[in-house]
């Protein structure tokens, strides 16, 4: 131990070498034994962060993703009362549990639960709650050669807006358009959505595939 008095306050001042200080307070290695047994204890439970416990909010987000495949934040909000921080909160805790996946299709995050794989099914599930994409769609499984000029008069949108949903429809794989013996063109959609696209029919806005609310 070194004791040094300054010229100015004359008052004492202690100082500690680093090692000795170390030496007493956890030897020489620089940390306890019980530290040093934690270590990997803590180490892991940092990296994993915590983990969500139960909470109503969960469960209700949760049943509403179950129900309603393909539903987004905005929606979620809105069913739940619930601000986007705090929403963002509870779906990041569930996202980390494994409970949901989130899809972005354009803009917008989709939330699925880990059932739904198949990545055509995904975005056919998201882009069915488009008010506009699920009236196409509805036309296309009635008649799949209607002409996209009708399908325009038919669902009141322009034939650019037609269009552009229909080049979408095609890119995500949904459905495809081939020439029929008279040269019209045929809708065809994927396997992996037949299923789903036989029942689109009976949908409306505001009842139907998981009481599908809508959205512009």
């Amino acid at each position: 131990m070194i004791v040094k008095a300054t010229d100015s306050a004359f008052l004492p001042i202690v100082l500690i070498p680093i090692p000795v200080y170390l030496s007493g307070m956890t030897g020489w290695s620089g940390e306890t034994p019980r530290v040093a047994v934690m270590r990997p204890v803590l180490l892991s439970a940092v990296a994993r962060g915590p983990r969500p416990g139960p909470s109503p909010r969960r469960e209700e987000i949760l049943g509403l993703v179950r129900a309603s495949p393909g539903i987004c934040a905005q929606e979620l909000c809105a069913r739940t009362g619930l601000t986007r921080t705090a929403l963002s909160h509870h779906l990041h805790n569930l996202v980390r549990a494994g409970q949901i996946t989130q899809v972005r299709q354009g803009r917008r995050v989709t939330h699925f639960v880990p059932g739904v794989a198949k990545p055509t099914l995904r975005q056919f599930l998201g882009l069915l709650r488009l008010t506009t994409v699920r009236r196409m769609l509805q036309e296309l499984a009635a008649d799949p050669t209607i002409s996209r000029r009708s399908l325009a008069r038919r669902t009141g949108h322009t034939p650019h807006t037609i269009r552009w949903h229909m080049r979408r429809l095609q890119q995500t794989g949904i459905l495809a358009v081939t020439a029929s013996a008279s040269g019209e063109g045929v809708v065809r959609f994927h396997p992996d959505v037949m299923d789903h696209v036989r029942g689109i029919s009976s949908l409306h806005d505001d009842v139907g595939h998981a009481a599908l609310p809508t959205q512009p």
